[in-house]
């Protein structure tokens, strides 16, 4: 309990309390009967204590009311809502049913990890960390949790076991039984794989095995949002009642916030779960022992993602998750190929996420280079230890004025982490650049792993390609994520995962990308991330809508991208004129698919109707305003998502949208039977000219039925159920939009030309 003067809570605070009820009423239709309950007990207390205190006060003696102390409720919001029906994958693959989760009325479950001392990621090492709004007993300032948890969160994103919207899978394969974790567990007990005459780990660099329950100091603070990296787009000012400030640290977001099921690949004693896993899938990380490489390569850094623009170069390294013991740092070294000039930095790597963001900032794109990451694993005084330094090694191209893209997302759940046709038939159409479109895992529970054998996987790809990465509704953990849900544009109310555990996510996978173009902070404490890239004479709009779209039953301004981000289309259409615009969507803006088929449903292909408000089509005023924008702008959108390579113009705004197949379709199969060339209208009455769809093959359809049991299935199967990839380049005043298969050799399954000017 601590104790809180009367002048502080009452007085001084009455921004934060305004601020509070004014989330409340934003919020109103959000709580469970139980947290409305709660939410109202707590106001009336507090009413009361204002108004008697003083008045008691003044009874028994004319006592300043700014010496009366109270307590503050140290009653949390329940976090756990119903059970959840867990898929994980059995040895042979088959779908099983795990025991649903019990129900814990006590929100601040026991960890079962062990947290080291460590601060929040930041997306990149120049932004400048803000404070927290969890406030120390020096400031005699309130931290009642559920303060906390109002500013930083909506009820609806905490985390829940309920999620009706979102399957839960996990890589092949995982125990049916969760394994029982040690806290209390030592560096003795790292697997034996281990070298035998390893030191132990030194005091300095040990980090802390067990965390405490609740913090016990101010929290570490998060990153802040950056302001725009192109000059010409001034940052908008973030609203005054909108929180400016990460509310949490890592400490207490892992402890407090994150179900104690999640992650568990890669945080606390991530060796002791993964021994348990399937033992080839995960050899890569969990079969080296401390100071020793990934198993089958030479080094410790797993893949690398970057870019290069006239900001300078943003690259980020990825590691293994890393034993205690091993350090937490790495440099890079780059180089220009033709001035020789060295550019020389160093950064930290963010502890249960496993990457390390480098930004080198006055680097031209006159020249390429070449870039090395060293990372040495053991800095003790041993000299035999300390010598052990693994490198990775890349070169960072001279961008063209045209390039050929190859664009690669949803890549679905599969009996093998092995991609190397994938990636074989990618580097065989020579791209300059590549676009991870979204959906580059799909395991809920595991969205650190999930995205890092992904990139593990692609690995070749991405060395020595510069890459963007776009981020769609399973990135979040989330199928089918409407950010807004019912609430305001920017009140993220429609994430159920902690928003700390968001903010890690996001920076894992996109920390690379060009910085944000405004700094804008969402009610619940994300940022925004959406930005611009200018590569050669292509100028890049990289999007972002599922954290601004609302449902069907909002009563809101049906908003998709949001005002500020409309705003800054807007600005984006009427700076450099020049450069040919491309849209980056995660979805396509029509609902596009006319048939489908559930994940694991033996039902047979059934029509799509007006609930298939996932992709971009939907909201109808918010798409309508964004295509009024895009017409006479850009008349090209390159998206994702939907599980259907497909081509079409929305000829009421003259803009087309190629969309990108599944890397692997074996989760949703989408179809589009609509007549080519010829206008349709989706069920939301937006207009498209279909030019050419990749739907599955017939024989696939009656042979197998669902996608989850083509897992395990030839590659002739997996090559007819669509699996492939999409590549874009530009000729003259067109743009070639090509479908390419890849399980059988690279092939080029269908062209489509369509105007850019």
């Amino acid at each position: 309990m601590k104790n809180v003067s009367y002048h502080t809570f009452c007085s001084g605070r009455a921004t934060m309390t305004n601020t509070i009820f004014s989330k409340l009423r934003s919020l109103k239709n959000e709580f469970t009967p139980k947290q409305k309950k709660t939410i109202m007990m707590i106001t009336v207390t507090c009413v009361i204590a204002c108004i008697t205190i003083p008045t008691v006060s003044v009874l028994l003696g004319g006592r300043k009311s700014n010496d009366v102390s109270i307590s503050s409720s140290n009653q949390q919001i329940d976090d756990v809502s119903d059970t959840e029906n867990l898929i994980n994958f059995d040895k042979d693959s088959t779908p099983t049913q795990q025991p649903s989760i019990e129900k814990n009325s006590n929100s601040k479950q026991p960890s079962l990890r062990t947290k080291p001392n460590t601060v929040m990621p930041s997306s990149s090492p120049s932004i400048q960390k803000a404070k927290e709004i969890p406030f120390s007993s020096s400031t005699n300032e309130p931290s009642n949790t559920i303060v906390q948890n109002l500013l930083s969160s909506s009820p609806s994103h905490r985390p829940s076991y309920s999620q009706s919207n979102a399957q839960t899978f996990l890589p092949t394969s995982s125990p049916t039984h969760f394994p029982t974790h040690n806290p209390s567990a030592t560096p003795s007990q790292i697997p034996s794989v281990q070298p035998t005459n390893a030191p132990s780990p030194s005091p300095s660099t040990q980090p802390s095995m067990i965390p405490s329950p609740t913090p016990t100091q101010s929290p570490s603070s998060l990153p802040s949002t950056v302001p725009t990296t192109q000059p010409s787009l001034e940052p908008t000012k973030n609203p005054t009642d909108r929180p400016t400030v990460s509310p949490v640290s890592q400490d207490y977001c892992f402890t407090n916030l994150i179900p104690p099921d999640e992650l568990r690949l890669t945080s606390g004693k991530w060796w002791e779960y993964a021994s348990q896993l399937n033992k080839s899938r995960h050899e890569w990380f969990a079969g080296r022992g401390k100071d020793e490489p990934i198993s089958g390569l030479d080094t410790m850094i797993s893949a690398v993602l970057f870019t290069l623009s006239s900001n300078g170069l943003k690259l980020t390294a990825f590691f293994p998750p890393l034993y205690p013991g091993e350090t937490r740092d790495a440099k890079l070294v780059v180089t220009g190929t033709v001035s020789g000039k060295e550019h020389k930095t160093s950064c930290d790597i963010k502890e249960d996420f496993w990457y390390c963001p480098f930004r080198i900032e006055g680097i031209n794109t006159d020249e390429s280079y070449t870039y090395s990451v060293k990372y040495t694993p053991n800095k003790n005084s041993d000299p035999e230890t300390t010598k052990i330094r693994y490198s990775y090694n890349g070169n960072i191209p001279k961008p063209v004025d045209l390039p050929r893209i190859a664009s690669v997302g949803c890549f679905g759940i599969d009996n093998t982490m092995d991609k190397t046709e994938l990636v074989n038939a990618v580097e065989a159409t020579n791209p300059d650049l590549l676009i991870l479109s979204g959906d580059q895992t799909y395991s809920h529970r595991e969205l650190v792993y999930g995205f890092q054998e992904t990139l593990h996987s692609i690995q070749h790809l991405t060395r020595n390609i510069p890459t963007i990465v776009m981020m769609d509704d399973h990135d979040y953990g989330q199928g089918n994520l409407m950010g807004a849900d019912t609430g305001d544009e920017e009140s993220g109310s429609g994430f159920e995962k902690a928003t700390c555990l968001i903010n890690s996510i996001e920076d894992l996978m996109v920390s690379h990308n060009p910085d944000p173009a405004r700094d804008t902070v969402m009610w619940n404490g994300m940022s925004s991330k959406y930005t611009s890239y200018i590569y050669g004479d292509i100028d890049f709009a990289i999007t972002e809508a599922r954290k601004f779209k609302q449902t069907l039953d909002t009563k809101k301004d049906n908003s998709l991208l949001g005002n500020e981000q409309e705003e800054w289309l807007k600005s984006w259409c009427e700076t450099d004129i020049d450069k040919i615009k491309v849209v980056l969507a995660a979805t396509p803006f029509a609902s596009l698919p006319t048939h489908s088929t559930s994940f694991s449903s033996s039902n047979s292909i059934k029509a799509v109707s007006t609930n298939n408000i996932d992709p971009n089509g939907f909201p109808v005023k918010g798409r309508t305003r964004v295509m009024e924008i895009l017409n006479g702008c850009s008349s090209l959108i390159l998206s994702g998502d939907q599980h259907l390579g497909i081509a079409v113009t929305y000829d009421d705004y003259n803009v087309s949208d190629c969309a990108s197949p599944a890397a692997i379709n074996s989760v949703f199969w989408r179809l589009n039977y609509n007549n080519l060339n010829e206008t349709h209208t989706d069920a939301f009455g937006n207009k498209y000219t279909l030019h050419n769809a990749w739907n599955i093959e017939e024989s696939v359809l009656s042979n197998h039925k669902e996608p989850s049991k083509t897992r395990n299935q030839n590659k002739t199967v997996k090559n007819d159920r669509g699996d492939g990839f999409m590549t874009i380049r530009f000729d003259g005043s067109n743009a070639v939009c090509a479908m390419n298969e890849y399980w059988l050799g690279h092939k080029i399954k269908w062209e489509s030309t369509l105007p850019i000017a």
